[in-house]
């Protein structure tokens, strides 16, 4: 991948589709965000999920609208056959990417403020041992009561082990 000096890599931590297909609110709100970082970088997007419709991963139409917004191919990692079902399983397939395979100067994460706290900061400490600590990068969309609600019960759920990393394969 080339070398990691001034590099920073944003892993784009994926949203939902919206109610048609195409990117849901949340996702596309977290790559704008992510476009936006400035500087040399490079993005690691993870999620699988079929996009209703196409059946197509959400990383590879995050990675399809980040390259019709002018970003390069090269510079967008994205995994060959994707399998990371929930934001858990996108940490822990990061690990295989970020853990001495792309060398970067700075690891930044994007997503919803709400997703964030405090629910990517428990994981990230739980499931992201032996990288680079993550600066979060906040994108500014708002929840509903509904989503502010799950984001509690499954940072509970995260803290109490009762769930973990899910895969779709």
């Amino acid at each position: 991948y080339g070398g990691g000096e001034g590099l920073k890599l944003v892993m784009v931590h994926a949203g939902g589709f919206g109610k048609n297909g195409g990117l849901g609110k949340h996702t596309l709100a977290r790559c704008k965000t992510a476009l936006e970082v400035p500087g040399k970088k490079r993005f690691l997007i993870l999620a699988d999920g079929p996009e209703p419709g196409t059946g197509l991963p959400i990383c590879t139409v995050m990675r399809n609208w980040l390259i019709n917004n002018g970003v390069q191919p090269e510079d967008i990692i994205t995994p060959s056959s994707p399998r990371a079902d929930n934001s858990i399983g996108e940490v822990v397939e990061a690990m295989t990417y970020l853990v001495g395979r792309i060398p970067h100067e700075e690891l930044l994460v994007s997503s919803s403020w709400w997703h964030i706290v405090p629910r990517l900061w428990v994981i990230w400490r739980k499931y992201g041992k032996g990288a680079t600590k993550p600066k979060f990068v906040l994108a500014p969309d708002m929840p509903t009561p509904r989503q502010c609600f799950r984001e509690i019960l499954g940072t509970l759920a995260i803290l109490l082990g009762r769930t973990g990393p899910r895969f779709t394969r």
